[in-house]
């Protein structure tokens, strides 16, 4: 009678180990690679910075007034700007298809983990048909 109520004890272990802990855990892990995206991309930067110059290289007019000078500053910093929204939107755009991904990741790994019980019963099941 113990030895049934051991093996009982056991196959519902497994299952709060199967379906319980691990999936909690692949949660746990899941959330950290969203966060590192997140945090290695830093969008919240990038959109705030998103019509800064690139790495804030811009030109100081001139104390004495000259025309082509001044043109030469503005076009500089205009350019240095263009440069930099283009370089930050293509990181923005990288960084959501990262996140994109790692979400896509996770469902699917939690959703095999939690099928794999099935399918290895599905596959004896079609291989002693």
């Amino acid at each position: 009678m113990q030895e049934i109520a051991k093996k009982e004890n056991i196959i519902v272990e497994w299952f709060m180990w199967h379906f319980w802990e691990i999936p909690k855990s692949l949660f746990d892990i899941w959330k950290n690679y969203i966060t590192f995206a997140t945090n290695y991309f830093s969008l919240s930067l990038l959109l705030s910075t998103l019509f800064s110059p690139w790495r804030r290289n811009a030109w100081r007019f001139p104390k004495i007034f000259d025309i082509q000078e001044y043109a030469n500053v503005v076009i500089s910093n205009v350019f240095s700007r263009i440069i930099g929204f283009i370089l930050r939107i293509v990181l923005i755009i990288t960084g959501a298809i990262f996140q994109v991904i790692v979400l896509i990741a996770g469902i699917l790994v939690i959703i095999f983990w939690l099928l794999i019980p099935f399918i290895i019963i599905f596959g004896i099941a079609i291989l002693f048909s």
